[in-house]
């Protein structure tokens, strides 16, 4: 049995299975899992709670990117951020630039690396 956060009991395995897999977690989340064994008059104790983190995965790419010339010398960049993140919230975005003919990518300034 697993208990949700509503506190409510619902079955997961057939009382023999060692194992289970909690399927439609969110990304990068937090969740604590307790675990008891079942007869069929009685519920036992939960497990010592254990805790774990989904895994995440590479944000998505940035989508509309465009550039609008501003003065000889800027122009200004406009994106959206993309539909998946990760499972994690954007804490950076990383703009590099370079010159069309050439091969070599420069860190746009004000760019933690």
């Amino acid at each position: 049995l697993f208990r949700s956060p509503a506190a409510k009991y619902r079955n997961t395995t057939d009382g023999t299975t060692k194992t289970m897999k909690l399927n439609g977690l969110a990304k990068g989340t937090e969740y604590t899992v307790a675990v008891a064994a079942s007869n069929r008059i009685f519920t036992g104790s939960y497990s010592t709670p254990t805790a774990q983190t989904t895994e995440t995965t590479l944000p998505d790419a940035v989508t509309g990117l465009r550039a609008e010339p501003v003065t000889d010398q800027i122009v200004q960049l406009f994106w959206a951020f993309p539909d998946d993140l990760g499972g994690l919230p954007v804490t950076q975005i990383d703009v590099d630039y370079k010159e069309s003919s050439s091969t070599d990518w420069i860190p746009a300034p004000n760019q933690p690396r």
